[in-house]
C-alpha cells in the first residue's frame, strides 16, 4: 500500500511537471534549467525555469522552480544578483527568495501551468519596483531579517503600556526580561521554572515611541543612530540613555515602539553604558565632575564607533496571549474560585486559563492516582501529588503571566482557614457532583453575601451535563433536586444501572471518557466566562445533551421531562433555560440553611 500511494503522488507530480513544460516550451522567454546549474535556493527543485527580465537599470535572472510537492506547493522564485534589492525591495528576501504567494494563501492546483506563469509575472512586477509600505506596515517582521543580537531573546512580561520610562531590563542568559517591576518579572520566573526567582534589576531598560514608521536604511547601527533617533522621536528616552552612556558600564536595551492598526510592533537595540564619567578626562574638571554634555562631546567619535546590537521582541504578556491566540475579550482583572478538580473540573481549570482568567483558586482534597489519568488533564508526572497543587503548578508553568492558586483542601476547611476566600473573587464555579459539598454550599450563596455561583456535573456516561447559574433571582440548585441530592430533571434514563465497581473493592466510579466530558467543559467554561463578563440577574439552567447514537451506545433514552424539545430541536446541542425557585426548596423557603 505505502508503494502504490508514493507512485500516486510521483504520477501527480509528474503529470503536473509535464504540463508546466507543454505550456512554456511555445513561449522562447522560458528557457528550461538543469536542476544543478539553478540557483543555490532551488537546488532542491526537481523542475526550474529561467527567463531574463529587462528593466530600467539592469537586466535581472529570474528562475522559478517546482518542489516535488507541487501542483499542490507553489512554485519557488529566486532573483539572481540580490544584495542590492534586499532590505531595500520588501518581497526580495535573502537569498534572493522572491515572496510571491504567502504561505497561508490558497492555489489552485488544477491548473499547475497557470500557476507558473502567476509566479512568474508577480516576480517580475515585484523586480520593477514596488512600495516602501510594506517595510512601515510589517515593521516587526523586517526588524527580525537582520538581527545582529545572536540568539538573545527579549521577553517582555507586561503590556508595553504597563512599563514606565526607564523600566526594569534584566540580562539573563538566553534572553532579557523585561516587565513592569522586578516583583513581576520574578512572580513570572517563578512561575514559569517552577523554582523561586531572585532576579535583580541592574541594567536600564528604556522604550522610544516612534513618531512615524522607519524604513531599514533608518535602523540605528550605532550609539550615535540610536541617539539621533531617540532625539527625533522621543527626547525623554535620549536623556536617559545619554544618562546611562556616561555614568554607567552595565547593560542597556531600547525598545522601539511603533503604533500600527492592531496594536503597537516592537524592535530591541542592546547596548552598553561607556562609563564616561570616569574615562574622559576634561581640563578644568576632576574625573567624574565634568557636566554631562561637555563629557558626550568631547566622546562623540568613540559613541560614533560603538555599535548596538539589534534584538527580536517577544511579547508574553496577558494582552498579547489571549487576543493573539484567544477571542480578544480581556478578563485579565477577573477571578474565579473552582471547587472541585476532578476529570470535570480539570478540564474547566484548563481552558479558564486558557482564556485568560487573570486569576483562579482550585480547591480540591483528592490526591490523583492511576485510576484518573485515563480522562484527567493532568497525567502520570502527577501520581500521589493533590491534584489541586498539581493542577495550579501545570498552569502556571503553561501560563505564567497568570495568578494561579491550588488550595489542597475540602472547601469548608480552605474557608475555615481564611474567611474572605469568596468574597475576594468574582465567581465561584462547582463541579464536584457530591450533594454532601455543594448542599451547605448552595445554602450559603442563599444566605449570605456571595458572588454568582455556578454548579456543573455530567449525568451517568457523560450523555448530558449541565451548568446552574444561581442568580438572586430565581431559583437554586436545591430547587432541582430531590433529599439525596439527585438532580429531578435529569436528560436520560437508563436500562441498567450506571455505576461500576472496581473488582475486589469497595471503590465505585462512572465510566466515560475525556472526549465525552469535553463539550460540558466547555460549556462550563464558556458560561463561566459569560457570567463574569455579564452578572445575571436570573438563574438559568444550561445543559448539553450527546448524541443520539452515544446514547443508544450505553442503552440510555431522553427522558420523558426532555423527550418533546429533545424530538424539536435535536441532539448534540446545548440548551438554556430559566430555572425558576420550586415551592418545595427549603433553602428557597427560609426554612432552613
Amino acid at each position: 500500500m505505502p508503494d502504490s500511494a508514493q507512485a500516486l503522488l510521483q504520477a501527480r507530480h509528474d503529470h503536473a511537471v509535464a504540463v508546466v513544460k507543454a505550456a512554456l516550451e511555445s513561449d522562447s522567454i522560458f528557457a528550461p534549467i538543469q536542476p544543478s546549474d539553478t540557483l543555490p535556493l532551488l537546488k532542491g527543485c526537481s523542475a526550474v525555469w529561467r527567463r531574463i527580465v529587462p528593466l530600467t537599470n539592469k537586466n535581472r535572472v529570474l528562475e522559478v522552480g517546482v518542489t516535488s510537492e507541487f501542483p499542490d506547493e507553489a512554485p519557488v522564485a529566486a532573483v539572481a544578483d540580490w544584495e542590492d534589492l534586499y532590505l531595500t525591495n520588501p518581497h526580495v528576501l535573502n537569498g534572493g527568495l522572491v515572496c510571491v504567494i504567502p504561505n497561508s494563501a490558497a492555489i489552485d492546483s488544477n491548473d499547475p501551468a497557470g500557476l507558473v506563469k502567476y509566479v512568474f509575472r508577480e516576480s517580475e512586477e515585484i523586480l520593477k519596483g514596488t512600495s516602501s509600505n510594506d517595510f512601515r506596515e510589517e515593521f516587526s517582521y523586517y526588524w527580525g531579517r537582520r538581527l545582529t543580537n545572536g540568539e538573545r531573546k527579549i521577553l517582555i512580561v507586561d503590556p508595553i503600556e504597563q512599563l514606565g520610562n526607564p523600566f526594569p531590563a534584566i540580562f539573563c542568559k538566553g534572553y532579557i526580561c523585561v516587565a513592569s517591576s522586578v516583583e513581576r518579572l520574578n512572580r513570572w520566573a517563578a512561575n514559569w521554572t517552577g523554582s523561586p526567582s531572585e532576579l535583580k534589576n541592574e541594567d536600564l531598560g528604556v522604550s522610544i515611541h516612534l513618531n512615524s514608521p522607519l524604513l531599514p536604511k533608518e535602523y540605528p547601527n550605532s550609539l550615535t543612530d540610536l541617539l539621533s533617533l531617540a532625539n527625533l522621536h522621543d527626547p525623554t528616552a535620549a536623556r536617559l540613555i545619554n544618562d546611562h552612556l556616561v555614568k554607567s558600564v552595565g547593560n542597556g536595551l531600547a525598545l522601539l515602539v511603533q503604533d500600527e492598526a492592531g496594536g503597537v510592533a516592537l524592535g530591541g537595540i542592546v547596548f552598553n553604558g561607556l562609563g564616561l564619567s570616569q574615562s574622559v578626562v576634561l581640563p578644568g574638571f576632576r574625573a567624574g565632575k565634568a557636566p554631562a554634555d561637555l563629557i558626550l562631546k568631547a566622546a562623540a567619535k568613540s559613541i560614533a564607533s560603538t555599535e548596538v546590537a539589534r534584538a527580536s521582541v517577544i511579547r508574553v504578556d496577558h494582552r498579547w496571549i489571549h487576543s493573539r491566540g484567544g477571542d480578544g475579550r480581556d478578563l485579565s482583572k477577573k477571578s474565579v474560585l473552582l471547587i472541585g478538580c476532578g476529570s470535570l473540573g480539570g478540564y474547566v481549570a484548563h481552558l479558564l486559563s486558557r482564556a485568560g482568567i487573570g486569576r483562579l483558586t482550585v480547591t480540591d482534597n483528592d490526591l490523583l492516582s492511576w485510576a484518573n489519568v485515563g480522562r484527567h488533564i493532568l497525567g502520570a508526572s502527577s501520581i500521589n501529588r493533590w491534584k489541586a497543587e498539581a493542577m495550579a503548578e501545570e498552569l502556571k508553568r503553561e501560563l505564567p503571566h497568570l495568578e494561579i492558586v491550588g488550595i489542597p483542601k475540602d472547601w469548608r476547611d480552605a474557608f475555615a482557614s481564611d474567611p474572605q476566600l469568596f468574597t475576594k473573587h468574582d465567581l465561584i464555579v462547582s463541579t464536584t457532583a457530591d450533594w454532601r459539598c455543594e448542599r451547605p454550599l448552595n445554602a450559603l450563596y442563599r444566605n449570605t453575601q456571595m458572588p454568582p455561583m455556578l454548579f456543573g456535573w455530567l449525568e451517568p456516561h457523560a450523555v448530558a451535563g449541565h451548568c446552574l447559574v444561581v442568580a438572586k433571582n430565581g431559583g437554586c440548585f436545591e430547587c432541582g433536586v430531590n433529599t439525596l441530592g439527585q438532580f429531578v430533571h435529569k436528560v436520560a434514563t437508563f436500562d441498567e444501572k450506571t455505576i461500576s465497581k472496581e473488582p475486589g473493592a469497595c471503590t465505585h466510579y462512572q465510566q466515560y471518557g475525556p472526549t465525552a466530558l469535553m463539550p460540558v467543559a466547555s460549556m462550563i467554561a464558556s458560561v463561566t466566562i459569560e457570567t463574569l463578563l455579564t452578572y445575571p440577574t436570573d438563574s438559568t439552567l444550561n445543559s448539553w445533551i450527546s448524541s443520539e447514537e452515544h446514547l443508544q451506545s450505553v442503552n440510555a433514552h431522553i427522558s420523558e421531562a426532555w423527550s418533546d424539545e429533545v424530538v424539536k430541536s435535536g441532539y448534540l446541542r446545548t440548551f438554556r433555560k430559566k430555572w425558576d425557585k420550586s415551592a418545595n426548596c427549603a433553602v428557597c423557603c427560609q426554612t432552613t440553611i
